[in-house]
C-alpha cells in the first residue's frame, strides 16, 4: 500500500473522530444546560413552570440526571432549595423521597439536614411523611456512615437536631446520644451555636464521661481541644 494512500485513510479517521466528538460534546453540553434549567425549576416562587414541565413530560420524576452529586433527582433538588411547596406537589405525584445520591449516598432527609431556612422544619415533616420514608429515615446511614441526625450535629444545626430528638423520641426509637455529644465535641467549634448544640444533648441525656473506642470522653476532647466553653457546660452538669 503507498504511503499517500495511508495517509488519506489517517485524516478521513481524523475527520470523523472529529465530527463525532464534536457532535457528543454538542449533545453533552446541551443536556448539561437542560439540567441546569431544571434545576432552577425546582428553586422556590417556581412552581407554575415546574408543573407545566413535569405535566409536558411526567417522567422527569422519575429520572436521574447528572449535574451535581452524580445521578440525583427532583427530589434532591427541591430538598436543596428548601422549596416546601415543591415537596408538597412532588409528593402528589407519588415521588420517592428515599431515593440516594450516587456518590454520597445521601437521602432528600440528609439534604434538608445540613442547613436551616425559615420552613425547614416543615419540609422535614413532609418528607418523613411521604410514601417511602419514615422517621426511622433520620437514622439512616449514606454511604459514608452519616445518618440524617449526624448530619444535623456536623452542620451545627441545633434546632434541627433537637426536632429530630423530639420526633425520636416521641416514635421509641434509640439514637447513640453520647456517641452525637462525641461527635459535637470533636468537629464543632465552641461558639454560640456549637455550645447550644452541646448543652442541647447533655440535657437529653448524653454523657460528657463516656469513654470513646479510643479511652477519650467527650470531656478530655473538650479539654484538649482547649474548648473551654464546652468544658464548662459538661462540667457545670457532672460536677467535674
Amino acid at each position: 500500500m503507498k504511503l499517500s494512500s495511508i495517509f488519506k485513510k489517517a485524516w478521513f479517521w481524523v475527520i470523523v473522530g472529529s465530527v463525532v466528538y464534536s457532535l457528543l460534546l454538542r449533545w453533552a453540553y446541551s443536556d448539561y444546560i437542560e439540567q441546569v434549567k431544571l434545576d432552577s425549576l425546582c428553586k422556590p416562587g417556581k412552581m407554575d413552570s415546574l408543573k407545566k414541565r413535569l405535566e409536558d413530560n411526567p417522567e422527569l420524576i422519575w429520572m436521574k440526571f447528572g449535574l451535581g452529586d452524580r445521578d440525583v433527582a427532583l427530589v434532591h433538588w427541591v430538598c436543596r432549595y428548601h422549596n416546601l411547596e415543591g415537596i408538597q406537589y412532588l409528593k402528589t405525584l407519588d415521588a420517592d423521597f428515599s431515593q440516594e445520591t450516587a456518590f454520597m449516598g445521601d437521602t432528600p432527609l440528609g439534604i434538608l439536614s445540613k442547613f436551616f431556612y425559615p420552613n425547614t422544619l416543615k419540609t422535614i415533616h413532609e418528607v418523613l411523611e411521604s410514601r417511602f420514608v419514615g422517621e426511622e429515615a433520620i437514622l439512616k446511614p449514606n454511604r459514608f456512615g452519616t445518618t440524617p441526625i449526624m448530619l444535623s450535629v456536623s452542620y451545627c444545626q441545633p434546632r434541627i437536631l433537637k426536632e429530630y430528638l423530639d420526633i425520636l423520641n416521641r416514635k421509641g426509637l434509640k439514637v447513640d446520644k453520647d456517641a452525637l455529644l462525641q461527635l459535637a465535641v470533636g468537629e464543632l467549634s465552641d461558639n454560640k451555636d456549637g455550645c447550644e448544640m452541646v448543652a442541647l444533648l447533655v440535657a437529653e441525656g448524653a454523657r460528657p464521661l463516656e469513654k470513646n473506642k479510643d479511652g477519650k470522653s467527650p470531656l478530655d476532647m473538650a479539654r484538649e481541644g482547649k474548648k473551654n466553653h464546652f468544658v464548662d457546660i459538661m462540667t457545670k452538669n457532672n460536677g467535674k
